[in-house]
């Protein structure tokens, strides 16, 4: 009698390996958890299996695969296709990812890159998956030329994955603090690249909000008014005095009246500090960008249009400001304040893979209608800051926003003190450090 050998199909082959290899999916999903928000609408372009669509958790999602098992990991709302093709270009995606695997049968692959410009808005993100062990369709530069060639940006490079193996211990100790030391990252089996497409549309004028906090800082008001330059199709200032002890509400008052020609709002903020004063400021902002100029205009107002062009323009998505690049007036910082700002700025620069020359600058800008990255940093990071500086780059940096240093010119203040306990505060960015570095970095 003969015996009859069924084979196994496709589907219950990757249902193996994946139970096999279990160490190496859990890794990938949450990588991929992480580096996507939660309720994004999701394209990946050669998702095999489904199972990154399902880890992404998107409000709704594609996956182009030619495998007869591609939806076996079904997302909630994904629909599967075996051709980029029928894709209406219709459906606009808030990240799409590529599988360099994908790209075997693809003739030209400067035209595939630039022809996901149909499915992309202004905050786009083109994320794209190379493993270093495949040599073939194309090596991890030529990937990178494709990039440029393309029209897209690279935001954030990361390497991954030194040991895809479950070892007990060692696996992970390898994979989520040795594989992102320098030198040792080259290593990693995996490269990804976080991209946008550059801007093509024509620069619109918009419309913008300074919102300037102050406390005791009457001596500074007018000069913050007088000096910032008309921006865009209209410039409000927002005074937000934060419970002034000197005449700073008297002087807001009279600032409504010595200019009628602007647009200027004052009030009390309902809390105490900065960060409550900017986050009531910017409920309060009818601008289409908002900008945060700090009271004691230590940062010259007169460099705020520099920040408006480059977020205008699309160079950046949330634009900072840096003091320690340009010379500054003696006395404007001290030696130890430099020395801890530059440290604390490398160390965020190398935790969230963008730089970040100076976190503590109090000038920022980004579009209004960005302000989910604070709230995106609170649900991610939790309520950790009380300046606000890191609820915004943290923010920008999970949702893979394009962060860019503006040089400032830093200036010694003319009128009153600054209310910064210096060693209180470093102890609080220390604490912020580490949250991003357990969240963020390790991804834990």
């Amino acid at each position: 009698m003969d015996h009859v050998v069924a084979l196994a199909s496709p589907a219950e082959k990757f249902l193996n390996r994946y139970k096999r290899y279990r160490y190496y999916y859990s890794f990938i999903e949450r990588l991929y958890g992480y580096t996507i928000p939660e309720k994004s609408r999701v394209l990946h372009i050669g998702c095999a299996d489904g199972f990154i669509l399902r880890a992404c958790k998107p409000v709704y999602a594609i996956g182009i695969d030619d495998n007869a098992f591609a939806s076996l990991f079904s997302a909630p709302n994904a629909q599967f296709f075996d051709s980029l093709g029928v894709v209406s270009e219709n459906y606009q995606f808030d990240y799409i990812l590529v599988s360099t695997r994908a790209l075997k049968n693809v003739e030209d692959i400067q035209d595939f890159f630039a022809s996901l410009r149909r499915f992309s808005n202004g905050r786009t993100r083109i994320i794209i998956e190379h493993f270093a062990a495949r040599l073939l369709p194309i090596m991890a530069e030529d990937v990178l030329l494709f990039c440029k060639l393309a029209g897209l940006e690279i935001i954030i490079e990361k390497r991954e994955l030194l040991l895809p193996i479950g070892v007990p211990l060692i696996a992970d100790f390898l994979n989520y603090y040795v594989a992102r030391l320098p030198i040792i990252k080259s290593l990693c089996m995996m490269r990804v690249l976080v991209t946008r497409f550059t801007s093509q549309a024509a620069q619109q004028k918009y419309s913008v909000s300074v919102i300037i906090p102050c406390k005791n800082e009457a001596g500074n008001i007018e000069g913050a008014i007088a000096r910032t330059p008309d921006m865009g199709s209209f410039t409000e200032f927002l005074l937000i005095d934060g419970h002034s002890k000197d005449a700073s509400r008297l002087v807001m008052e009279d600032m409504v009246a010595k200019y009628p020609d602007k647009k200027i709002t004052w009030f009390v903020q309902s809390g105490r500090g900065k960060k409550n004063a900017v986050e009531e400021g910017f409920a309060r902002a009818q601008g289409d960008i908002v900008m945060i100029l700090d009271g004691d205009i230590t940062v010259i107002p007169e460099e705020l249009p520099k920040f408006y062009e480059a977020l205008a323009s699309g160079k950046g998505e949330c634009i900072n400001g840096t003091r320690l690049v340009y010379p500054m007036d003696r006395q404007a910082m001290q030696p130890l304040n430099w020395l801890v700002n530059w440290v604390f700025g490398f160390m965020l620069s190398y935790l969230i893979g963008q730089r970040v020359k100076d976190t503590l600058c109090g000038t920022k800008v980004f579009f209004k209608k960005d302000l989910r990255i604070i709230s995106e940093s609170k649900r991610f990071f939790g309520d950790i800051d009380p300046f606000g500086d890191f609820d915004i780059l943290c923010g920008a940096a999970y949702c893979n926003f394009k962060i860019l240093d503006m040089p400032v010119h830093y200036k010694k203040r003319t009128y009153g003190a600054p209310g910064i306990a210096f060693f209180k505060s470093g102890l609080l960015l220390l604490s912020m450090t580490y949250v991003v570095f357990k969240k963020l970095f390790l991804r834990r």
